[in-house]
């Protein structure tokens, strides 16, 4: 698998495994010598792999997609190529707003997803990530890199309130093993 899609989060119904066979399809009727400066569209962005292996080979990448979670990979890794988040910026969605923030995460979705704390640092980083503090490119790496961390506290990034509300409850035994 190309080292493209190290940053990609996984995507039901993706097609990772497809993109070489389609990039190969491609280069059978327009051969790869000419990839360089072509444009490659993409509608469907959905997790980006065809996306990102197409911008690998040298294309110019215009992509779209009607979900945020597809869209901000698009503006955080495809039409991005030389941003990145910093050791600081990172540290910044930790620390507490001084001023006022919503708490959706913590009111909509705790205890029934994410306990309390994963809630809050959420709605945290969430305020930092949409400041002015990071803007443009920056803005959608620290959007992708929230998500990819929500769905990491998930079991198989099924975004799920079962272990997370017997955790809340203090119903441990029935909090799988892989939390």
């Amino acid at each position: 698998m190309p080292i493209f899609f190290d940053g990609l989060p996984g995507y039901f119904g993706g097609k990772r495994k497809l993109a070489p066979m389609l990039m190969a399809l491609l280069a059978s009727h327009v051969p790869r010598s000419s990839w360089p400066g072509l444009t490659f569209v993409d509608a469907f962005l959905g997790a980006g792999s065809v996306s990102l292996l197409a911008k690998g080979y040298g294309f110019v990448v215009h992509c779209n997609d009607i979900a945020y979670r597809s869209a901000l990979i698009g503006h955080a890794l495809i039409a991005n190529s030389s941003i990145m988040l910093t050791d600081a910026d990172v540290a910044l969605l930790f620390r507490e707003p001084e001023e006022p923030y919503p708490h959706v995460a913590e009111e909509q979705f705790s205890p029934s997803v994410f306990s309390a704390e994963h809630a809050r640092f959420l709605d945290r980083g969430l305020y930092w990530a949409r400041s002015p503090t990071f803007a443009g490119a920056k803005r959608y790496l620290a959007e992708l890199l929230l998500m990819r961390w929500a769905l990491r506290c998930q079991p198989m990034s099924q975004l799920r309130g079962t272990d997370a509300r017997a955790a809340a409850e203090g119903d441990f035994d029935q909090v799988s093993p892989r939390r």
